[in-house]
């Protein structure tokens, strides 16, 4: 995985709270509100966790993604931090 907040062998992985998903009881309710819970592994709203695990759902989706179409396709689907994605496009169009 790419994404360091999701990342346990990084150090911004190890802050806490940790990225966890679960067994992600807070989506068995529906995404109606009722009788659920805002986070996906169904524990209190915590903003900083919220955060971590919609990284861990992107890095699982682009993982999804490249399993279900990459044979298909020979499209590859990844997922890149976003500052990695940022020097690379500086360097290209500075050309340094």
């Amino acid at each position: 995985m790419c994404n360091e907040s999701g990342n346990t062998n990084t150090l911004a992985g190890n802050v806490p709270p940790k990225a966890n998903l679960g067994d992600m009881r807070g989506l068995a309710g529906g995404l109606n509100g009722l009788n659920t819970s805002s986070m996906i592994d169904g524990g209190d709203f915590d903003g900083a966790k919220a955060y971590k695990d919609s990284k861990v759902c992107n890095m699982l989706t682009m993982q999804e993604f490249h399993r279900r179409y990459h044979d298909e396709t020979g499209i590859k689907v990844t997922s890149i931090p976003h500052n990695l994605y940022t020097k690379q496009l500086k360097v290209h169009k500075e050309g340094t």
